[in-house]
């Protein structure tokens, strides 16, 4: 088995500011492992199966804050490495609805005796808020376009909703937080 942690990061920072990831690579399989690493650009399509799309990085997009101390790695049986992945956000953003991912390629080395090769592609997500004077409050700024409920709680013991968001602006904004349930009278019934 090939260990990869932390499977995602969650990353505050402020333009031109410098970050660097460490990500551990654990190899406990009985095989050398060759791992090329790169950053791309994903999207999500906007089609209901909500399909990911990984780009190559293009000039000034998010995959493109992002270099590496090593791009490729070799390890052998029980080997373990750390990876440091620098993030580096520019005074000027790309404007566009990408994310930056780091993909690792993993394939068993070839050996002489025919064995058959194995190739596995891992991701990392990297969610990030740049922050700056003039994006503090882009929490605020996030709209409900939409907000479903199934089933009713009066008649179900449970209920599903299902709430759609308005993101004016361009970043990658992962809300959270509760919903809290009134009754027509305004006395809340849960959270």
């Amino acid at each position: 088995i090939i260990t990869i942690t932390p499977s995602f990061f969650e990353v505050t920072i402020e333009p031109s500011q410098i970050r660097v990831l460490q990500t551990k690579i654990s190899n406990s399989t009985k095989d050398n492992l060759k791992v090329n690493i790169s950053a791309k650009d994903i999207r999500i399509s906007s089609s209901k199966s909500a399909e990911l799309i990984l780009l190559e990085p293009e000039n000034n997009s998010p995959a493109s804050w992002i270099s590496f101390d090593k791009t490729e790695i070799t390890l052998e049986p029980d080997e373990e490495t750390i990876l440091n992945a620098t993030l580096s956000v520019p005074l000027i953003k790309d404007s566009s609805d990408l994310r930056p991912i780091i993909t690792f390629d993993v394939s068993t080395k070839s050996n002489d005796n025919g064995a058959v090769s194995i190739n596995t592609r891992f991701l990392t997500n990297i969610y990030f808020n740049i922050e700056s004077v003039d994006n503090k409050n882009l929490l605020t700024q996030l709209n409900i376009s939409g907000f479903n409920v199934k089933n009713s709680v009066v008649l179900y013991p449970y209920a599903s909703f299902e709430i759609k968001y308005d993101n004016p602006t361009n970043f990658f904004l992962k809300p959270r937080g509760s919903i809290s349930i009134y009754d027509q009278k305004g006395k809340r019934l849960s959270t």
